[in-house]
């Protein structure tokens, strides 16, 4: 088993092992579909951890050989992001397990982030927030671009809100965040339809 973890979180080495093993107790199930994600507590405070689906068996082959794993790339890519000024829950581990020499599974540990997901902002809030939210949304996924970032999977239920009294204007942060690119100015046609995956 390979467990990275972020060195801010060495103190919750123990902790990280016992969760990938199975050993925690979930206060909330987020999802238990293809993947699995749940919120658990490691000494009093609240993280993520997500278990990604086992992978078919070519895919086994080139995590273990040729690519980087789904639960690797998210951690690296909150990393960049951060480093960017894009927010995203703070990475604390990633860990990938084999079986019998060929990668089975993969976890990605990172922060709570307490807020309310864009599929339900315009259900949560009064209407006349509706337009200061959109605005603010736009200006996000402008800048994000700007700084030559491309999410491939920019849908409203991988995008968190919430407003931020000392602005006074609303913020977002990505999460799901495995498929990105990085570096690449988009084209007017890939920045449309990271606007048409929101619906």
């Amino acid at each position: 088993m390979k467990i990275h973890i972020n060195p801010r979180y060495e103190h919750l080495r123990n902790d990280i092992t016992n969760a990938v093993n199975g050993k925690y107790v979930a206060s909330v199930v987020f999802c238990h579909k293809r993947n699995i994600v749940e919120k658990f507590s490691m000494q009093g405070k609240e993280y993520v951890i997500k278990q990604y689906k086992r992978p078919n068996l070519c895919n086994r082959i080139a995590y273990t050989y040729f690519r980087k794993s789904k639960a690797e790339r998210a951690y690296k890519y909150a990393e960049q992001l951060l480093e960017l000024g894009i927010d995203t829950p703070q990475p604390v581990a990633y860990i990938e397990k084999k079986e019998k020499g060929l990668f089975s599974t993969g976890y990605l540990i990172s922060e709570y982030m307490p807020y309310s997901l864009m599929s339900n902002a315009y259900n949560e809030i009064q209407d006349s927030e509706k337009r200061r939210l959109t605005k603010d949304f736009i200006d996000f996924t402008l800048e994000m671009h700007s700084k030559k970032v491309l999410p491939l999977d920019f849908n409203s239920n991988n995008i968190f809100y919430h407003f931020d009294e000392k602005s006074g204007h609303y913020r977002f942060a990505l999460t799901d965040i495995n498929r990105m690119q990085f570096d690449k100015t988009p084209s007017t046609s890939e920045v449309m339809r990271s606007f048409e995956q929101l619906g």
